[in-house]
C-alpha cells in the first residue's frame, strides 16, 4: 500500500512533473491576480474619465462655440457654406478667417461713421 509515498523535502525537486505543475499553478495564480488588478485599474480609469467628462462646464463650451460660429460664419463677409473649392477656401481665409483672427472687423454689414478698433502697435517689430 505504501508503494508511492508522497515526496517531501528535497524529494519534491527530483520529480520534474511535480515541479512543473507547481510552477504552472504558481504562475497561473499570479496571472489571475495580475489580470484582476489590471481590470480594477481599468474600471477605476473609466469611472474617473466619466466623472471628469460629466463635470465639464458644457454651458461655457457651448457659448464659446456660438461665439466662434458667429464670428467666422454667420457674421463673416463670406460664410463657410460658400467654400466649395480650393480657390473659394483661400478667398474665405483672406476675407473672413484672417481678419477674424487678427482682430479686424469681420461683420457683413458696416455702419456709417463706424471705425473698427485698431490693434496696438508692437515695439521692436520689423
Amino acid at each position: 500500500m505504501a508503494d508511492n509515498p508522497k515526496p517531501t523535502g528535497l524529494g519534491i525537486l527530483v520529480d520534474e512533473k511535480r515541479v512543473n505543475d507547481l510552477l504552472t499553478q504558481k504562475n497561473g495564480a499570479k496571472a489571475v491576480v495580475r489580470s484582476g488588478c489590471k481590470l480594477l485599474l481599468f474600471i477605476f480609469f473609466l469611472i474617473l474619465f466619466t466623472l471628469l467628462a460629466l463635470s465639464e462646464p458644457l454651458a461655457d463650451f457651448r457659448a464659446f462655440e456660438g461665439f466662434i460660429r458667429t464670428r467666422f460664419d454667420s457674421q463673416a463677409p463670406m460664410k463657410m457654406s460658400g467654400v466649395k473649392s480650393t480657390s473659394s477656401f483661400w478667398e474665405y481665409v483672406d476675407k473672413s478667417f484672417m481678419p477674424g483672427i487678427y482682430g479686424a472687423d469681420t461683420r457683413k454689414y458696416f455702419y456709417p461713421d463706424y471705425t473698427p478698433d485698431r490693434l496696438l502697435e508692437m515695439d521692436g517689430g520689423n
